[in-house]
């Protein structure tokens, strides 16, 4: 994986000058003094997941605060026209087929594995940041990490064991991410989950339709709050990739409950 920072640069400008406010009415952040203790490392960035926007608008802070572009485990639903202008491996995106991890047959659910381990490998190798949403999916903001996913700091963790990497370079962050009055899709999104088990076109239809009408409804505004980054280096020496899950679930929540 080469992350194009030139081409990330490009489209952080386009939505600064434009496109941002096309779907929100501002964005809040609270505590982004912290970022300014990330430069020089490497990033673990574990936020709640709330909407697509989070993708869109995490990133852009980040630019805003000149960090690198985190790598992000991504749907591979948005793998697809249009949200692929956006979302590329040149963007940083490592997509992953949820669908063959959740009800495909073995045979699937063992070469998307693999593909997971050999995308991570890759970013480790290269020394990208990663930003992982443990809620997997999105969440109403009452169940915001009730269920984290392991999978990701777990695999992540073991490779930065795996390829000798100095543990004292890398540093995790929580974050929380809030809309209020509610996300962009929100007015469309029990329709969506309808169709999510009915007809997955219909249902990724439906979230597009969600941010092409925006404009013309009520705008939220987003609120993200950053929490002070922590050493990762005993998470990484013991492979205690539980015991780092449990924390960012309970900080996460705190800071979730802070802007909520």
């Amino acid at each position: 994986m080469e992350i194009n920072q030139n081409r990330i640069n490009r489209i952080s400008k386009r939505l600064d000058e434009k496109y941002l406010y096309w779907f929100i009415k501002n964005y809040v952040t609270y505590g982004e003094e912290s970022l300014k203790k990330l430069k020089g490392k490497k990033i673990l960035y574990l936020p709640n997941h709330l909407s697509h926007f989070d993708y869109i608008l995490l990133p852009f802070i980040l630019n805003k605060n000149k960090l690198p572009h985190p790598a992000i485990i991504a749907g591979k639903n948005l793998e697809v026209w249009p949200t692929n202008k956006l979302f590329s491996r040149e963007t940083g995106a490592v997509f992953v087929d949820r669908k063959k991890i959740e009800i495909g047959n073995l045979a699937q659910k063992k070469e998307e594995l693999r593909n997971i381990k050999r995308n991570i490998t890759e970013l480790v190798y290269n020394e990208h940041d990663l930003l992982v949403f443990l809620d997997g999916t999105r969440k109403n903001p009452e169940k915001v990490m009730d269920s984290p996913k392991e999978r990701y700091p777990r695999e992540y963790l073991f490779q930065i064991l795996n390829q000798n990497k100095n543990f004292d370079e890398y540093v995790g962050i929580n974050l929380a991410i809030n809309y209020k009055p509610h996300t962009i899709e929100k007015p469309f999104l029990e329709l969506a989950r309808f169709f999510k088990k009915k007809f997955f076109p219909a249902y990724f239809g439906i979230d597009i339709l969600a941010f092409l009408t925006q404009p013309i409804r009520k705008k939220p505004t987003a609120y993200v709050n950053f929490g002070e980054p922590y050493p990762l280096n005993e998470f990484i020496e013991k492979r205690n990739s539980k015991g780092l899950v449990e924390f960012v679930k309970k900080d996460t929540k705190r800071l979730f409950r802070e802007i909520n």
